[in-house]
């Protein structure tokens, strides 16, 4: 494929660790897939939890590339271009998790 974020022709390797700069990217139906469930608290409403882990990675450690979930020209993150949306490596090792996110809304 063409790396949008090069713009240079790339092996790509589905078999390695993705991570993104963009929680609105991360928090996509293809990656966070939403949990619905009930709670105590309230009563005939029920509640859908997406979560996602908040990473440090060592500089220099991954390759950055375009989004993957077929946005075409819709800007998924208005800060972080599309072509910059996807880190990936094969190094586990320096990454470091230093959150949780959590959202939460009545379905």
């Amino acid at each position: 494929r063409i790396n949008d974020y090069t713009g240079t022709e790339e092996l790509f390797n589905p078999n390695q660790i993705f991570t993104s700069p963009s929680i609105l990217y991360a928090g996509h139906p293809a990656y966070a897939k939403p949990i619905v469930f009930e709670h105590e608290m309230f009563p005939n409403r029920r509640l859908r939890a997406k979560f996602a882990f908040q990473l440090r990675q060592r500089p220099e450690s991954y390759g950055i590339g375009q989004e993957t979930v077929g946005a075409g020209d819709v800007r998924i993150d208005p800060d972080i271009p599309n072509s910059e949306l996807e880190f990936y490596t094969e190094e586990g090792v320096g990454m470091l998790i230093n959150g949780l996110l959590v959202h939460l809304s009545f379905v």
